[in-house]
């Protein structure tokens, strides 16, 4: 449950009896982040899920197109298991398919940003918080970000084709900016998302 719900659970009138616990999620040392030594931009997602297989439909017919009619260079990589037949269609020059990734940690090493287009969901998108733990910039519309806490660390938001298209574009090569948000992006999940984190939170939720 991310903090968005729990605000609406307590706007419904459970007041008090609404505890929201985030999961522990900063459990590996991220790799260096050098901008200029990656390449490409990631989508990661379990697509049983159908938030993540329209975000898949919506990235490749209405964002990457704008991207690519500009820099037919940069690749888009969609990872995940249980990839329906249709993304096959997706697949070219610029747009590679990948299905289920083994060392996923090993994948996000290598890659310069990843992107979270979704239009609907609940919970807290994990596919986020993996990337930022990893030290990996991310462009996400409002609901991927929706109630995970960070304020927009390590992190751009854009709500349509056009503006989420234009924020890839803007920071793909400033390499300045991308290596600020990585290093926000670590911070931010260590803070809210290690163990340490975590575990006080538990302690002042059970009143100990």
């Amino acid at each position: 449950m991310s903090q968005h719900e729990q605000a609406l659970l307590v706007a419904e009138g459970l007041g008090a009896r609404v505890v929201q616990i985030d999961p522990e999620f900063a459990n590996r040392p991220p790799a260096p982040y050098r901008a200029a030594q990656r390449a490409g931009v990631a989508f990661i997602g379990g697509y049983g899920h159908q938030p993540n297989v329209d975000a898949v439909h919506f990235l490749c017919t209405d964002i990457w197109p704008r991207i690519t009619a500009s820099r037919p260079d940069i690749v888009l990589h969609v990872v995940g298991s249980a990839s329906p037949p249709e993304f096959a269609a997706y697949a070219s020059a610029n747009v590679v398919i990948h299905g289920r990734i083994e060392d996923l940690d090993a994948f996000l090493d290598t890659v310069r940003l990843t992107i979270a287009p979704l239009r609907y969901g609940a919970g807290v998108k994990m596919k986020l918080i993996t990337s930022l733990a990893a030290g990996v910039p991310a462009v996400v519309t409002p609901v991927a970000a929706e109630g995970i806490g960070l304020d927009g660390a390590g992190f751009v938001v854009a709500d349509d084709p056009d503006a989420l298209a234009s924020a890839v574009l803007a920071l793909y090569d400033d390499t300045k900016r991308l290596g600020q948000l990585s290093a926000q992006a670590k911070r931010a999940v260590q803070n809210r998302f290690s163990a340490r984190a975590v575990r006080a939170r538990y302690k002042k939720a059970v009143g100990v």
